[in-house]
């Protein structure tokens, strides 16, 4: 236990000194160490919210505060995403449906979905919010796999009822998609 608190002091020392060095070399290196340990990684992602700087003595916020499931650059993925769903949504609501639009939306979608989602893994997600993250993470793949469905069932389709239908269908998927989106960003 009390390899553990004098651990923890000299974290946030070292998250504390950022503020003075900034581009220092030494930060660098520190930087290198702690954060290979992901038990550190996480401690360190929790500390950095809580830290402030009070006539040049470093402190710590007890006040609680609520973590965020996802690292910045992550949460920026997942902003992107939602982003491109929500466009894929206006396209699909449209008053006259453009099927070249929609399918060019969709594209974007399953582009940023392929190249910016399917790659994240648990690994880079804070401990606690693992298992979360990993339901919402195989939902959104499963939707996304329907959402395709969709796409093609709604291209297909002949009639203004059933182009109707699958529209309804491709909307409800989408705002489902959507939902998770938010969900991951709380």
């Amino acid at each position: 236990m009390r390899k553990d608190g004098k651990r923890n002091r000299e974290i946030a020392q070292v998250v504390g000194l950022s503020k003075l060095l900034s581009s220092s070399p030494l930060l660098r290196k520190f930087k290198k160490i702690l954060l290979k340990d992901p038990n550190l990684k996480a401690l360190i992602f929790l500390l950095v919210d809580r830290l402030y700087w009070k006539d040049k003595i470093l402190y710590i916020n007890s006040s609680p505060t609520r973590g965020t499931m996802l690292h910045p650059s992550q949460r920026q993925r997942y902003q992107e995403f939602q982003n491109a769903l929500e466009q894929l949504h206006e396209s699909a609501i449209a008053q006259n449906v453009e099927l070249d639009r929609l399918q060019e939306h969709h594209r974007n979608v399953q582009q940023l979905f392929q190249d910016q989602i399917a790659s994240l893994n648990a690994d880079d997600v804070a401990p606690d919010y693992a298992s979360r993250w990993q339901s919402l993470q195989t939902e959104i793949y499963k939707q996304i796999g329907l959402l395709q469905t969709d796409v093609m069932m709604f291209k297909v389709s002949r009639s203004a009822a059933t182009s109707g239908s699958r529209l309804a269908s491709l909307n409800t998927r989408i705002n489902t998609l959507i939902g998770y989106c938010k969900a991951m960003l709380q």
